[in-house]
């Protein structure tokens, strides 16, 4: 039987990719974007020539992860046309940088809306259609900075590494319902997250401070790395 998959965050990066090769795995698939006859209308044309051209189950769908009213329409849609929905990719997020110090309190809500309570808005809107089916999954993108701590990432790490517990969880209270729950953790990979990546609001106090801790944490990562039996 066809499964039905829902990518979050299809207009680029891990999300384009992920459309494109599970539709050519024979997978009926929905890419979400927003936007989708706006700003990212470019990118929605190509996946329609994409499918129409190798005759691939690869369908839009509008979803804006951050608005509750937008994910409960694109949800309804899917299941309305596909009497199911078998797995949800959790991908679409956004990247802060900066001294976690700098950041206002309006960039540390953005970032958590867009990466944390998005992929909880989401797996809501799924979840009693997979309690229904007995069967399900909901796969979180996360990130090796939800694993590991790096200076100037703390924001975005955050946000993954509330991943991390959301997840664990989800999988044991969901698991007697026959649904499962899991991660990816990719490490770098050139996306365009990291094009789009927000800056925090550098204080001129924080320059100096953003000058050592670099220094600081690549002398901590250079004791790490792996030394030849010569000491070379």
């Amino acid at each position: 039987m066809e499964q039905t998959i829902l990518v979050t965050g299809s207009t680029s990066g891990f999300g384009r990719l992920t459309v494109e090769t599970l539709a050519r795995q024979g997978y009926r698939v929905f890419a979400g974007m927003r936007a989708a006859a706006g700003k990212n209308a470019p990118a929605a044309e190509e996946l329609r020539a994409l499918a129409q051209r190798e005759q691939l189950a690869l369908h839009l769908v509008e979803i804006d992860v951050t608005d509750d009213a937008s994910v409960e329409q694109a949800i309804k849609a899917i299941i309305g046309a596909t009497d199911g929905l078998d797995v949800v990719v959790n991908n679409a997020g956004v990247s802060y940088s900066g001294p976690l110090e700098a950041f206002t309190l309006e960039q540390v809500q953005q970032q958590f809306a867009t990466n944390v309570f998005s992929v909880l808005r989401v797996n809501r809107a799924v979840l009693p259609q997979m309690r229904k089916q007995g069967s399900g999954l909901l796969l979180q993108i996360g990130s090796i900075t939800g694993r590991l701590a790096f200076p100037f990432l703390g924001l975005y790490g955050a946000t993954k590494f509330a991943l991390e517990g959301l997840t664990e969880s989800y999988r044991y209270e969901l698991a007697p319902l026959g649904i499962d729950a899991a991660m990816i953790e990719p490490g770098t990979y050139p996306t365009t997250i990291s094009a789009n990546r927000q800056t925090a609001s550098v204080l001129p106090s924080t320059r100096p401070l953003s000058r050592r801790s670099g220094q600081h944490f690549m002398q901590r990562i250079d004791l790490l790395r792996p030394r030849s039996p010569g000491g070379g």
